[in-house]
């Protein structure tokens, strides 16, 4: 199989270690600093030596580079407050430089612990990896390089590790773009329990299915007039029964039970309510499966009381971003849970929970969620048996409890837990365990 290996990252500040890196001595200023701007000089080197979050010997040489090319001419004089604050702005620059290497250093742990323990099955992968988002902006002008655009067209799937989108500013979600690009319509992630990890709810078994184009995610939003902002919360009947019909075809395939359209039409009577027009019309051609409707507010009350009602939730872009959180906390969180995104011609899969620079290098992420969304792929590739050997020795991981990393209550780290998924795998016979068709 030929895939698309999609690594995405993007700049956020981080922390490390300030015991590691001791403060640099003060310097001399360079030439022509008049004396007016020494107070300044000096304040901005005890600034470099309070600095947490960045190599402070590659601040130091940026800070000192600045300072040679200060030149002043004469009868000019320049205030400390301003130099400091030119200095300032280089440590942030350093700050978000190394956050990028941070970041990248952080997903490439959790990605090629899962890629060790994937190509361990035997099957013989080819991966094609791409960057995404600001870094790759920075090297092609553009957030999803053509070069990735092309491989997934070509490959028609990816693993993608976590992406983070500035909240209120910044480029477009990078993960909203490749699912409008790709027609990725339908959001998959199942909600199933891990052994040994403790929940109020155990035993857990939903399948959330989430609309992925339209809705207030559509992204259409302007200024009516300053202080006033309209969004714009686009419905079809065509997305709407595509996502219904996805729902119920999965779950005639995999015999579940019932499935409740989340909607809230009873404020919004015309979107919402088409909303659910075509998934009633679409539910009339399924009738081995029950068929229900909640109000989305009042399922989250539902969901939180007894999550054991429901088998299967449709739901619109943002009613499913939602109330698929909501339960991935039914059992564990989201670094544990799986995602998948499918179209008629691709499908991208994906760990949904965030970024962790703040550990990056040290050999401590979990790959858990990732891995267990690499298990979809499997599926979906026809590799069945793999998946179910990856997935019974995950479990006995879990089960055993040896070598979890320090998130789930165990000391192992990134590279020791991917050995033991691995040493499982190569050890002990395959079971096929109960609701194998969650593949989770």
């Amino acid at each position: 199989h030929l895939l698309a290996l999609a690594a995405l990252a993007m700049p956020l500040l981080a922390g490390c270690d300030e015991k590691k890196q001791a403060a640099a001595p003060p310097a001399k200023p360079a030439v022509g600093v008049r004396p007016a701007a020494m107070k300044g000089v000096n304040q901005s080197f005890q600034f470099v030596g309070r600095v947490k979050a960045v190599d402070k010997v590659d601040l130091r040489a940026r800070v000192e580079g600045f300072l040679e090319k200060v030149m002043f001419r004469e009868g000019q004089d320049v205030k400390a407050g301003d130099l400091l604050y030119q200095i300032e702005k280089i440590q942030f620059q350093a700050q978000v430089d190394q956050a990028k290497a941070n970041l990248a250093s952080a997903e490439a742990e959790v990605t090629n612990a899962t890629v060790r323990i994937l190509e361990a099955t035997g099957i013989k992968f080819e991966w094609e990896t791409f960057m995404a988002g600001a870094e790759a902006f920075e090297k092609y002008k553009e957030y999803i390089p053509k070069e990735l655009n092309d491989s997934i067209e070509r490959t028609r799937v990816g693993l993608k590790g976590p992406v983070t989108t500035p909240i209120g500013g910044g480029f477009a979600s990078i993960n909203v773009e490749l699912r409008k690009r790709f027609e990725l319509y339908a959001n998959f992630r199942p909600i199933r329990n891990l052994p040994h990890i403790p929940t109020r709810y155990p035993d857990v078994d939903l399948i959330i299915i989430r609309e992925n184009t339209e809705g207030l995610y559509s992204g259409i939003e302007h200024e009516v007039v300053p202080g006033v902002v309209e969004s714009l919360k686009i419905i079809t009947a065509k997305a709407s029964t595509r996502i219904a019909r996805f729902a119920f075809d999965y779950a005639r395939k995999h015999k579940r039970k019932k499935i409740h359209a989340i909607h809230k039409a009873n404020i919004m009577k015309l979107s919402d309510g088409l909303f659910l027009r075509c998934s009633r019309a679409v539910a009339k051609e399924y009738p081995e499966i029950t068929y229900g409707e909640h109000i989305v507010d009042n399922t989250c009350m539902q969901l939180v009381m007894n999550p054991y009602q429901y088998d299967m939730l449709v739901l619109e872009n943002l009613y499913g971003d939602i109330i698929s959180d909501l339960c991935a906390a039914f059992v564990g969180g989201l670094g544990l849970v799986p995602g998948a995104n499918f179209g008629d011609a691709c499908a991208i899969f994906e760990a949904v929970h965030g970024s962790a620079p703040d550990i990056a290098g040290k050999d401590l992420a979990n790959p858990t969620a990732l891995l267990r969304s690499a298990l979809l792929m499997l599926r979906h590739l026809g590799e069945r048996e793999a998946a179910l050997r990856v997935r019974t020795a995950l479990e006995r991981v879990y089960r055993t409890r040896d070598r979890l990393t320090r998130d789930v209550g165990g000391k192992a780290g990134t590279s020791q837990f991917a050995d033991a998924v691995i040493e499982e795998m190569n050890s002990a016979p395959v079971a096929e365990p109960a609701g194998e068709a969650s593949v989770s």
